[in-house]
């Protein structure tokens, strides 16, 4: 995979926590289902990847309190 790959599945994983927070895993392996019942498994290794980086954001991430 290129940097530039790399760098797209960052932003992208950023993106779905900071659009959904504490859900963002949920979320991402919801659209993985929706993906694996299309068959489209290109996309499925791609939505793969960017969960492996947003369960590494979400370990990282300094929780807020409400």
């Amino acid at each position: 995979m290129s940097t530039a790959d790399q760098e797209e599945i960052r932003k992208a994983a950023l993106r779905m926590v900071e659009r959904y927070g504490g859900k963002a895993l949920e979320e991402v392996e919801l659209r993985m289902h929706e993906l694996l019942v299309a068959d489209e498994q290109e996309a499925l290794q791609m939505w793969g990847q960017i969960r492996d980086v947003v369960k590494a954001i979400s370990t990282t991430r300094p929780r807020t309190l409400s």
